[in-house]
């Protein structure tokens, strides 16, 4: 009962992490490899607890050592950052970083152009 549990709840924040953060993987461990870096430093170590959890549910002797009180903290802690989590703004956020990167780099290339042009005196 209590390795069912556990695999539930890391179940869970895996679809999480795959639905808001678009993470690709089998396992939790595998999902979280992936997009590591798109969590704060504390949910970093809670969700590597939780993928830790979900390697030890697939044995009962080992799942028996899960801290319940623990397990409950860290998936409360990652599934409430996940639901807070915009894939859509996500994903508007950084189409408008890479045009802004590509409208200041025009700018610069432009500017380039006219003191090159000023300098060899055509303009």
């Amino acid at each position: 009962m209590w390795g069912e549990d556990i695999t539930a709840r890391t179940d869970e924040i895996g679809a999480l992490l795959a639905e808001r953060l678009g993470a690709r993987g089998a396992t939790l461990a595998e999902r979280l490899a992936r997009v590591q870096r798109l969590l704060p430093r504390r949910l970093r170590r809670e969700a590597r607890f939780l993928a830790g959890a979900e390697t030890m549910a697939a044995n009962p002797r080992l799942a028996r050592l899960v801290d319940p009180d623990r397990l409950a903290r860290a998936h409360g802690a990652v599934q409430a950052h996940l639901a807070a989590v915009n894939p859509r703004e996500r994903r508007l956020t950084r189409a408008l970083g890479i045009v802004a990167v590509i409208a200041f780099d025009l700018l610069a290339l432009a500017v380039l152009v006219v003191v090159v042009l000023r300098w060899r005196g055509f303009l």
